[in-house]
């Protein structure tokens, strides 16, 4: 193989393991997590949680079952939720619902804002292609000094100066 195609390879080989990598790294689903903790939860069986993409919207509820209630009357607790059904490039609100043993319903006044990440054409156009063209072009050249050279045949004859055709 010629040293001339094997750059070529080499390059071809290079772009091709970028382009993996930032698409792998594009393809993320999108998630937004949202906790919150208690001091108390005094009669709290569970929760549920509500989104909307505007401040004063219709809030739906997104948990497919109540979030059941980990503390008691003396201790809160910590709780977590992954609201992976999210749209990239979309804002959305966050409101938490607290159930309790009576059947009382208590919607918390405090809302959440989530900006999700705008996705992949905000992200390509975003990644500096002078950048990964220099990477690419210090990888070729590491391979080329890290690369065995090939020895070149020698004629059986060491006194033969000229060869005549």
């Amino acid at each position: 193989m010629s040293d001339r195609l094997r750059i070529i390879l080499s390059l071809l080989l290079g772009l091709v393991a970028i382009a993996l990598y930032v698409l792998g790294y594009l393809t993320q689903p999108v998630q937004a997590i949202i906790e919150w903790s208690t001091e108390s939860e005094v009669g709290t069986v569970g929760f549920d949680i509500y989104r909307a993409t505007s401040a004063d919207g219709d809030y739906q509820k997104i948990n497919e079952t109540l979030i059941p209630s980990s503390g008691d009357q003396f201790t809160g607790a910590s709780y977590s939720y992954e609201d992976s059904t999210i749209e990239p490039g979309v804002t959305y609100y966050y409101q938490l619902e607290e159930l309790e043993d009576t059947g009382n319903l208590t919607r918390m006044p405090d809302t959440v804002t989530f900006d999700s990440p705008a996705g992949i054409n905000r992200t390509l156009s975003q990644i500096n292609w002078t950048t990964v063209s220099v990477l690419l072009v210090l990888l070729a050249a590491i391979w080329l000094l890290f690369t065995p050279k090939r020895s070149r045949p020698q004629p059986d004859n060491a006194t033969a100066d000229r060869v005549q055709i």
